[in-house]
């Protein structure tokens, strides 16, 4: 198996931008910062988001290959016998 080869000035590439990062981050009040994401978090209703019905439908097909339900189709959650 071929093995790549980084140059070490693409390592000193990656680390010059990991340090742009961490410089960029110091500007930013993170105190707001900390407000904005709690009220994002806050706001996500996790059991009526869009998609649950599809997460739903998969969990259904899980629990059936698992062995936990009988038949797909069954939405008791009647356990394999």
């Amino acid at each position: 198996m071929a093995k790549l080869k980084v140059s070490s000035s693409t390592c000193q590439q990656e680390e010059l931008m990991k340090l742009e990062l961490v410089k960029a981050s110091k500007k930013y009040n993170r105190e707001q910062l900390f407000e904005l994401r709690t009220l994002l978090v806050k706001a996500i209703d996790p059991l009526n988001a869009a998609g649950t019905d599809f997460h739903e439908e998969i969990m259904n097909c899980l629990k059936t290959a698992i062995g936990e339900k009988s038949d797909f189709f069954d939405r008791k959650g009647n356990k394999a016998e």
